[in-house]
């Protein structure tokens, strides 16, 4: 899907559209058969597609993220499970900047104009780490966002790797705030559907690319 979009518009061809209205509907167009088929595909590695196409603003500009902007309140959450998913990504073809969430996805969040309490989870999820850094809360919000990717079309298949990354995420930012973290709270959260062994080592993974020691 990646190299079709390149080869229909060249290297350069999509990140130099114009804005105009027949433009504007062909990127719509074609984000939406992109999230159908990133979240759907029987390789379930090719969710990190739609969160490349909206991360590499050298390759397609901004013109997938403006069409998210749009419509915030149906593709959002899509963009943050997206970039969420691509947290575990061991496809280098589909890594995405490590600050995706906080500086992508964040400030459209931001600019939503329904009240918080209409928001999805994913949404709320993001101010709670990012915003407020009530992390306690973001946890809490973890078995809603379950919930919600469950009862999603797209998301159902990746209920319990949205959940694995949220919590990687609540706990490597801890440690940057606190400095530590308690392994029996890790466990708590982790141990019963992964080796804590392997939380472990995910997590030196994100902190050595943050370069941090552990």
């Amino acid at each position: 899907m990646k190299e079709l979009i390149e080869r229909k518009f060249g290297s350069d061809g999509i990140k130099y559209m114009g804005p105009s209205q027949e433009h504007v509907q062909t990127i719509t167009w074609m984000l939406h058969w992109l999230l159908v088929y990133s979240f759907t595909s029987k390789d379930l590695t090719n969710t990190g597609l739609f969160a490349t196409v909206l991360a590499d603003h050298r390759l397609y500009g901004t013109h997938f993220l403006n069409a998210v902007e749009m419509r915030p309140e149906i593709l959002s959450k899509y963009m943050i499970s997206a970039f969420i998913l691509a947290r575990g990504q061991p496809n280098d073809k589909y890594k995405i900047r490590k600050d995706a969430l906080e500086e992508i996805a964040l400030p459209i969040v931001r600019q939503e104009t329904q009240n918080p309490g209409e928001q999805s989870a994913f949404c709320r999820f993001l101010k709670a780490i990012y915003v407020d850094y009530d992390l306690e809360t973001a946890i809490k919000i973890v078995d809603e966002m379950s919930a919600e990717a469950n009862d999603d079309l797209f998301l159902h298949n990746y209920v319990f790797d949205i959940k694995k990354q949220a919590y990687l995420l609540i706990f490597e930012i801890k440690c940057k705030l606190f400095r530590s973290v308690e392994v029996s709270e890790v466990s708590r959260y982790l141990q019963a559907t992964t080796p804590l062994e392997d939380v472990v080592e995910e997590l030196e993974r994100h902190f050595s690319e943050d370069g941090f020691d552990i």
